[in-house]
């Protein structure tokens, strides 16, 4: 029987930490996702541009070079405004609640990244995404 937190759609991570993106491949992997990671918000951005539709869910870390997760996220939903956006981060008090809210983040996950917590995250996500569709 299968887990109600578990799910089979598409997450895109986005960390510059790539130890962080090996162990999120792994448990987003258990918990029945697929994923594309990377570890550098440019080139995140310039595939999510070119196939924005194969996602389901984007996970972007706050903290970022490049691009931070705040724009990242706000570049994303000027293509897709549908798409539900996580934002992890190890630095909370550096987020302004508004803005993460005016950009369409819905969710926020500190670090270290609890497989439960995630896993709770994400369908949350995508579910209210769905509700949203019907």
């Amino acid at each position: 029987m299968k887990d109600d937190k578990q799910g089979a759609e598409t997450i895109l991570f986005v960390d510059d930490d790539v130890g962080l993106v090996n162990v999120m491949k792994t448990m987003l992997s258990s918990l029945g996702y697929r994923s594309i990671c990377f570890t550098n918000s440019e080139e995140a951005f310039k595939t999510f541009h070119k196939v924005a539709d194969v996602f389901d869910c984007v996970i972007v870390d706050m903290i970022m070079p490049e691009i931070n997760g705040l724009t990242l996220a706000g570049m994303m939903k000027e293509i897709r405004p549908d798409i539900p956006i996580i934002m992890v981060t190890g630095f909370r008090e550096r987020i302004n609640m508004q803005q993460a809210e005016e950009v369409g983040i819905i969710d926020f996950m500190d670090k270290p990244i609890k497989r439960d917590l995630l896993a709770a995250s994400i369908r949350r996500a995508i579910d209210q995404k769905s509700e949203h569709i019907s």
